[in-house]
């Protein structure tokens, strides 16, 4: 190309579908030399000194962290953003690990090294004590407020994990009117000789302990359990001499009565029962909520007998429901049927009326299963915890529910709450519920500000694996490990048995071969050698090329007799195989088919 000549550069038009023709080239307007725009900037002379950078920000406390944003960043990430970077330096200011100052010259090498104020907090050495401690602080000033008070508490005890395998029993006390935990005990399986079923009533022994030692205890609401019963039995129980009014959750009673009701309704001709199953334990919860006494209980529990035959004035009374116009929609029951003297039976049972006085003050363990399930936030059941985690853990979410227990519930614009639907699966119809507001976390700062106090003032490092502590039921073993063998013991045990199983395999070819007469008197010169000579070996079975079926290679007298005894079949004429009766009475597992080498077929 000439020099001389003009160079035009090379025109691209994008045409627009919605253009109804092409536009002109010559309609385009002109622009001159002066207007060009130039992708690259124009050169600029480098500076004689590069600017300075920026100077590391210095922490001198807690308080210069605490609420300051902060970011993770994986080193990946940053090796390939600082690759891409053109740093405002010509040679490298950094010290090598020597001291010497390094001298490199761009591009540079990038190499991340750890450098600040970020670590890994371990849990057993700062978080834990100071998450009790931070827990002490709240727990004794809410015993504080409930000082010259007559305090109900609803207890109840949370395991971490269900059925026997349960390692720590959570047993959380909370205050009946203001709703806030005020008491949190964790009991280790190890506390309790490994029996998971004795945990729930030591914590129960340790959390009334604490508290009528603090505050004036009358009266604990618990869930319908056997062995807390028996503790706060008036005549018998452990604290018979602190006056402790035992309530039960009115949801328990109402469903073992529901519960009677259903198994009386599923026998011949009483199956009316179920029509009637609502209605009866509406009436049970109607009448604890206005009686006082047990008397007055009573007065209006036999009620329904009457009620349910369609006889609403009686001798000793009436129904309190006024004149009914409509008929209740359901069969009425008969007097003296069947049925009528099965629910007779149910409503005038003397175990039930026993405890009646345990209903009547309408107790409730909602809020405290709530809270249960808020647990699962900070603890989860998938996961294993040691001892002191487990326990800060549950002391985080205690502080956190008290903490937001109180929120408002949100509104709208003209004031009017929000509400929000949930089906129960349990009783197959929708509920609805209030939203409240979000939380705030408030007490957080404070809590971590002590955390990291904490860190500075045990600040020597620690390294990132951790033994276990001494009370660590983890760290526990029954069996002793015992230790494993030499390769060369096992080496020349394996040549052993190898030359054994070789011997006996000649020898058994060579008894085949040979008349009876002589086989008979080498198999008594074999027995006697084997009495003067007992080896002890591990079995080993050997199958030849002729042979189908697996040779006995022997082995010690025990050894044989227990083979023996597992594969005979029992005589029919000794006494050892005789059966009874009620053995036969058990049936068989449908899921196990009987085989003739089955366990089953001999017993």
């Amino acid at each position: 190309m000439d020099d001389s000549s003009e160079y035009s550069p090379p025109i691209c038009i994008r045409l627009g579908g919605a253009l109804k023709k092409t536009p002109s080239i010559d309609g385009l307007p002109v622009i001159g030399i002066d207007e060009t725009v130039h992708d690259q900037p124009a050169h600029e002379e480098p500076p004689d000194e590069p600017p300075a950078c920026d100077q590391a920000p210095v922490f001198l406390c807690e308080e210069d962290i605490i609420g300051a944003k902060a970011s993770i960043v994986y080193e990946d990430c940053l090796g390939q953003l600082a690759t891409f970077l053109v740093l405002p330096v010509e040679k490298c200011t950094g010290r090598l690990k020597t001291g010497v100052m390094c001298s490199c010259i761009a591009p540079f090498e990038i190499s991340i090294s750890s450098k600040g104020t970020a670590m890994s907090v371990e849990w057993d050495n700062y978080c834990v004590n100071t998450v009790k401690d931070f827990w002490e602080e709240r727990r004794t000033e809410a015993l504080g407020r409930l000082q010259g008070k007559d305090v109900v508490v609803i207890v109840g005890g949370r395991n971490d994990s269900a059925g026997h395998c349960a390692q720590y029993c959570s047993y959380i006390a909370m205050e009946n009117n203001s709703k806030e935990i005020i008491h949190v005990a964790t009991i280790d399986k190890q506390q309790t000789s490994c029996n998971s079923v004795v945990m729930e009533e030591e914590g129960f022994i340790e959390t009334v302990d604490k508290l009528t030692s603090a505050i004036k205890l009358v009266e604990i609401c618990t869930d319908a359990h056997a062995q807390i019963e028996a503790l706060t039995n008036p005549d018998t129980g452990r604290y018979k001499a602190h006056g402790l009014h035992h309530s039960v959750d009115m949801w328990h009673g109402a469903k073992n009565l529901a519960k009677k009701i259903a198994a009386a309704a599923k026998k011949e001709g009483q199956s009316i029962l179920l029509h009637w199953l609502k209605d009866i334990v509406n009436h049970f919860w109607w009448c604890c909520k206005t009686a006082d006494t047990t008397v007055q209980f009573l007065a209006l529990w036999v009620g329904i007998i009457h009620h349910v035959c369609d006889i609403h004035t009686w001798t000793t009374g009436c129904c309190q429901h006024g004149h009914l116009e409509e008929p209740p929609g359901k069969e009425w029951i008969q007097r003296d049927s069947k049925c009528h003297r099965a629910l007779v039976d149910i409503v005038l049972d003397q175990c039930w009326k026993k405890d009646v006085h345990k209903y009547l003050r309408c107790r409730s363990t909602a809020d405290l299963e709530t809270f249960h399930n808020h647990v699962l936030m900070y603890a989860s059941k998938h996961h294993m915890f040691s001892c002191p985690v487990y326990e800060a853990r549950v002391l985080l979410a205690a502080l956190d529910y008290n903490f937001h227990r109180n929120r408002p519930t949100m509104k709208t614009a003209e004031g009017k709450e929000i509400f929000r639907r949930l089906y129960k699966r349990n009783a197959r119809r929708y509920g609805i519920y209030a939203l409240k507001a979000e939380k705030s976390y408030k007490y957080i700062p404070e809590l971590q500000a002590r955390i990291v106090k904490s860190t500075i003032t045990n600040g020597e490092e620690r390294s990132q694996r951790t033994s276990c502590r001494l009370d660590d039921s983890r760290g526990l073993s029954l069996v002793r490990p015992t230790p494993a063998p030499a390769t060369s013991e096992w080496m020349q045990t394996q040549v052993m048995e190898r030359l054994v199983v070789q011997q006996v395999l000649v020898i058994k070819k060579e008894e085949d071969t040979e008349s009876p007469h002589v086989k008979e008197e080498q198999e008594k010169l074999w027995t006697n050698q084997e009495e003067e000579h007992m080896l002890t070996f591990t079995a080993v079975h050997v199958k030849s090329e002729d042979e189908e079926e697996p040779l006995d290679c022997g082995g010690s007298e025990p050894a044989r007799n227990l083979d023996l005894r597992s594969h005979a079949k029992p005589d029919p004429d000794s006494s050892d195989t005789e059966v009874s009766d009620d053995d036969w009475q058990e049936p068989f597992s449908a899921s196990e088919p009987e085989t003739e080498d089955s366990d089953s077929g001999w017993k």
